[in-house]
């Protein structure tokens, strides 16, 4: 069962796309939403019915962005990943690491490799829409 780290209003907060800072109009409410994959510890049982805690090996999880439909340079940079991952495939080169600093709380999570898993829904109409990008890290670390 994953394990929700993080919920993120991004007044008071860095997102960065490896070295470059991502500055734009982020949607209401939770901008980034950084969830584990796996609880940390799990118990399992014995043969003869005692527990026992056991260890995660899995630190990778999801990171969800949600931007305005009028954000240009947000989207353009998260659609420009998401293109070169679809026509280049998973490689060093194509895969992102991306950092969130809170000014507030002093929390800091680094999640390395990342990849899109889905790309957002396109909706029109008079009022600005949400694009929500769901990417895939298999490292992801809290730092602060």
């Amino acid at each position: 069962m994953g394990q929700l780290l993080a919920e993120v209003s991004l007044k008071q907060t860095i997102f960065m796309i490896g070295t470059v800072p991502l500055v734009d109009e982020w949607a209401d409410g939770d901008a980034v939403t950084i969830t584990y994959n796996s609880d940390v510890y799990t118990n399992q049982v014995g043969a003869g019915g005692a527990y026992a805690p056991a260890r995660s090996n899995d630190d990778g999880g999801e990171i969800k962005l949600r931007i305005f439909q009028g954000s240009r340079i947000a989207r353009a940079a998260l659609d420009l990943i998401v293109k070169q991952q679809e026509a280049l495939g998973l490689s060093d080169v194509t895969l992102k690491t991306f950092t969130v600093k809170d000014l507030n709380t002093g929390e800091h999570y680094r999640c390395e490799r990342c990849f899109i898993k889905t790309r957002p829904t396109a909706a029109f109409s008079n009022a600005q829409g949400v694009r929500e990008y769901t990417f895939v890290s298999p490292n992801i670390r809290k730092l602060g």
